[in-house]
């Protein structure tokens, strides 16, 4: 809700900017939760 002000925002949009974020990341910090949605795993240094 903070990304887009409360405006509606459907599937499609969401996976397009998670996959154009994930592209840009140089590791695989986002993961796809089967029916849930999105995690960020950072791992600790």
């Amino acid at each position: 809700e903070y990304i887009w002000d409360d405006e509606y925002v459907d599937n499609a949009t969401i996976r397009a900017e998670v996959s154009r974020l994930k592209k840009s990341l140089k590791e695989d910090f986002i993961q796809n939760i089967r029916a849930l949605g999105y995690m960020i795993d950072i791992p600790r240094l």
